[in-house]
C-alpha cells in the first residue's frame, strides 16, 4: 500500500471488528486483520471496498463448529437455509446458486453435478475446518474480479499454507441427539505442515473424515459418509517468488432407507459421489509489482447419474502501485465441459468457454477518502459480452467515524443445460428444453454503512438495496420449439428485489467478559412473472442474534449463543395455496472450552438447549432435536 495510507492504517485498529462483527470476544478481534477478497490484493478490513466480514483461525477454534456451514451462519446478512438432510447458504436474500465459493481465490464449480439441487453439498466438499486459516465473506456482487456467479458474494476460504515450521493438530468432535430419532454425527481432522528442504520446499496435508448416521424421521437426514483429503508443497526458489501445487479428492456417500428418512413405500438410495481438483500457482514479487496466477483444472463426477462436470480455470492478476494509486489488472480464460447421458437428444457432451479482462482502480484522494472503481468485460462463446462495473468508496470522518458506500453490477451465466438448444431433460410431467437465446442474469446492488468505534463499544448498521433483472425461469414452451404443449422451456423473464439492513455492536465490559449481537432485516419480492409479490427465497424478514462469553480463567471459557428467526416463507416455486409458512422460532446453544495443557483441548456443550422440534409439516423441512457435543483437539 502507498505510504499516503498513513492516516486511514492509523484508525483501522479502532474500526475494524464493526465490519467483522461476528467475532465473539476479545481474544478473537483482530484489529490488523488482513483481507484479500475485495480488491485482489492485501488490505485492512476498513480500507477494503466492501462489505466484508473475516472469520479468523481463533474464532473458528473456538467455536465448537462442525462444518463451514455452521461457522457461516453467525455472519450478518447470511442465512443458512434448509434442515437436516441439506443445507445451503444465502447472502442478502439471493438464491444460493447466486453465491460464489472461492478457496484460495479460486473458483469452486461442481453444482452442475446434481441437476435436481445441490442441497448443501457444495459445501461439503471444501476444506476442513483444520486446514482453513481465515474465511473472507463479501456481502454482495462482486463479479468485477470473479466473473460470473458472484452476483450474491463471494465466500473465500483461505487454506493455511505449508510452512518451514513442524506443525499440527489432530482432532475429533460427536455429536447425539436428545431424541432416537435423529443419528450421531462423528468426525476426525488431520492438518500436518512442514519443511522438506530448509527455506525451499515445504509441504502441507489435511484429512476429514465424517460419518453421519440416518435419521429415523421422514425427510430427516440420510446416512451420510465424506472423505476429504488435500495435499500441496511450496517451492521458494527465493524471497521473490513462490509456486505451489495443490492436489484435492473428496467423497461423498449418502444413503437413505425406506421407513427412516424415506417413506415406508418408497425404495432404498444411494449415491456417491466424487471430485478432484489439482491446481498450480505461482506469485511474484517484481519490485512494486507483484503477480498472482494459477492454473486449475476440477472435475466431479455424480456416479449413480453418470454426470461429469469439469471446468478449466486459467487466471493471472497483476497489482501494479503508484503515486495515489493502486492498479490492478487481470485475464481469465475458463472452459465448462458437462458430460450427462440423460438428454433426450443426441447430445451428451456440452461445453461453453469464455475469456475476460478486468482492470480495478483504487484511488487515495488526500489523506481520508479513498475510492475504487473498476471494470470487466466477459466474452462468453455461447451469449457475447458482458460488462461489469463498479464503483466504491471508504471516507474516514475521524477516528471514530466511517462511511462505506458503492455501487455494483454483478451477473450469473445461464447454466450448460439451460443454454444448449439440444437439449432435452425428460420429465413425467413434460420435456424440459434448453433455450440457446438466453442472457445471463443481471444485478445492480447498492450499499451504504456507518461505522462508530469509541473506547468499549463498536457498532456499524449497513443497508443495501439489489435489484435482480432477466431472471431464468421455466415457463409453457411452443409448439414450433417443443412437441406437446406440456412441455416447458427456459427464458428471461422476471425481475426481482433484496432490501435490508444489517447492525452488528458489541461491548466489552471486562478483557475476560463481552457481548455481541446482531441484527439483519432482509426483504425480497418477486417483481414479475408467475410467482409476482412472493419472496425470492425462504427466508426469515428478522433475525436477531446474540453471543455471550466469558473467560472464567486463562485455561476455561464458556459461552451462549441465542438466535431468534422470524416467520419464513417456501422458496417460490410452488403456487402460495401449497406454501408452508414456517413460525418464527429461538435457538439457545450453550459451550465451555477448557485447555488441558499446551497440546490438549477439550471442548463441550449443547445445541438447541430449550429443544425446539422442527417438523416438515410445520416448518417446510425437518431439523434436529437438543443435541449434545464434545470435542478432543491435539496440537503440535
Amino acid at each position: 500500500m502507498s505510504s499516503k495510507h498513513t492516516f486511514i492504517s492509523s484508525i483501522t485498529g479502532a474500526q475494524l471488528y464493526l465490519i467483522a462483527s461476528n467475532a465473539l470476544a476479545e481474544d478473537s478481534i483482530k484489529l490488523n486483520e488482513m483481507v484479500v477478497s475485495a480488491a485482489g490484493y492485501q488490505q485492512t478490513v476498513a480500507e477494503a471496498p466492501a462489505s466484508i466480514t473475516v472469520i479468523d483461525r481463533e474464532t473458528i477454534q473456538q467455536g465448537a463448529y462442525r462444518d463451514i456451514t455452521e461457522v457461516l451462519s453467525h455472519v450478518p446478512g447470511v442465512f443458512a437455509t434448509g434442515g437436516a438432510s441439506g443445507k445451503d447458504i444465502s447472502i442478502r436474500g439471493m438464491p444460493t446458486k447466486y453465491t460464489l465459493l472461492l478457496v484460495d481465490g479460486r473458483p469452486q464449480s461442481s453444482r452442475e453435478s446434481q441437476p435436481s439441487g445441490a442441497g448443501g453439498m457444495d459445501q461439503e466438499w471444501l476444506p476442513p475446518l483444520s486446514s482453513i486459516e481465515r474465511i473472507e465473506v463479501i456481502r454482495g456482487p462482486m463479479s468485477t474480479l470473479y466473473g460470473a456467479n458472484a452476483m450474491g458474494g463471494v465466500i473465500n476460504i483461505i487454506t493455511r499454507q505449508a510452512s518451514d515450521t513442524l506443525h499440527g493438530n489432530l482432532g475429533y468432535d460427536v455429536t447425539s441427539s436428545d431424541s432416537n430419532d435423529f443419528g450421531t454425527s462423528q468426525q476426525g481432522s488431520l492438518f500436518l505442515s512442514g519443511p522438506l528442504i530448509d527455506d525451499k520446499l515445504s509441504f502441507r496435508l489435511g484429512a476429514r473424515y465424517l460419518l453421519n448416521d440416518e435419521d429415523n424421521v421422514l425427510r430427516g437426514a440420510p446416512e451420510k459418509e465424506i472423505h476429504n483429503y488435500n495435499g500441496q508443497l511450496r517451492f521458494t526458489p527465493n524471497k521473490a517468488h513462490t509456486f505451489d501445487i495443490e492436489l484435492i479428492k473428496s467423497r461423498q456417500n449418502r444413503i437413505t432407507t425406506a421407513g427412516k428418512s424415506l417413506s415406508e413405500s418408497a425404495s432404498d438410495g444411494e449415491t456417491n459421489n466424487e471430485k478432484e481438483t489439482l491446481s498450480i500457482a505461482h506469485t511474484g514479487h517484481w519490485g512494486a509489482l507483484t503477480d498472482n496466477s494459477y492454473l486449475q483444472h476440477e472435475s466431479t463426477y455424480n456416479e449413480g447419474r453418470e454426470i461429469r462436470i469439469t471446468n478449466t480455470v486459467l487466471d493471472s492478476r497483476w497489482v501494479i502501485p503508484f503515486a495515489d494509486h493502486t492498479l490492478t489488472l487481470g485475464t481469465n480464460f475458463s472452459e465448462a465441459k458437462l458430460k450427462d447421458d440423460s438428454n433426450v437428444m443426441e447430445d451428451s457432451i456440452i461445453s461453453n468457454d469464455q475469456y475476460s479482462l478486468y482492470a480495478e482502480d483504487e484511488w487515495l484522494i488526500g489523506d481520508s477518502f479513498a475510492l475504487t472503481g473498476g471494470l470487466r468485460t466477459d466474452k462468453n462463446e455461447n451469449f457475447g459480452s458482458q460488462l461489469s462495473p463498479r464503483l466504491y468508496a471508504n471516507w474516514f470522518l475521524n477516528q471514530y467515524w466511517t462511511i462505506k458506500a458503492g455501487a455494483a453490477t454483478g451477473y450469473q451465466t445461464p447454466e450448460l443445460r439451460q443454454m444448449t438448444e439440444n437439449w432435452v431433460q425428460y420429465s413425467r410431467g413434460g420435456n424440459l428444453y434448453g433455450n440457446s437465446e438466453l442472457q445471463p442474469e443481471t444485478s445492480l446492488s447498492q450499499e451504504v454503512g456507518l461505522i462508530y468505534s469509541r473506547a468499549t463499544t463498536l457498532a456499524s448498521i449497513t443497508i443495501f438495496d439489489n435489484q435482480f433483472d432477466d431472471k431464468i425461469v421455466r415457463t409453457s414452451c411452443p409448439t414450433s420449439i417443443c412437441s406437446i404443449s406440456s412441455d416447458r422451456y427456459y427464458v428471461n423473464i422476471d425481475e426481482a428485489k433484496t432490501q435490508g439492513v444489517e447492525i452488528s455492536t458489541e461491548w466489552k465490559w471486562h478483557p475476560s467478559l463481552s457481548m455481541s449481537v446482531r441484527y439483519t432485516y432482509t426483504k425480497s419480492e418477486q417483481l414479475s412473472g408467475d410467482n409476482k409479490g412472493q419472496p425470492l427465497t425462504q427466508m426469515p424478514k428478522h433475525l436477531f442474534a446474540s453471543s455471550v462469553k466469558w473467560a472464567l480463567s486463562p485455561q476455561a471459557k464458556i459461552w451462549l449463543d441465542y438466535e431468534y428467526r422470524g416467520e419464513e416463507s417456501m422458496e417460490t416455486g410452488l403456487s402460495s395455496n401449497t406454501e408452508i409458512q414456517a413460525p418464527s422460532y429461538d435457538l439457545l446453544h450453550i459451550g465451555t472450552q477448557y485447555q488441558l495443557s499446551d497440546a490438549f483441548t477439550l471442548q463441550a456443550g449443547i445445541n438447541n438447549l430449550l429443544d425446539q422440534e422442527f417438523s416438515y409439516d410445520e416448518f417446510g423441512f425437518v431439523d434436529s432435536s437438543r443435541a449434545y457435543w464434545a470435542s478432543l483437539e491435539y496440537q503440535f
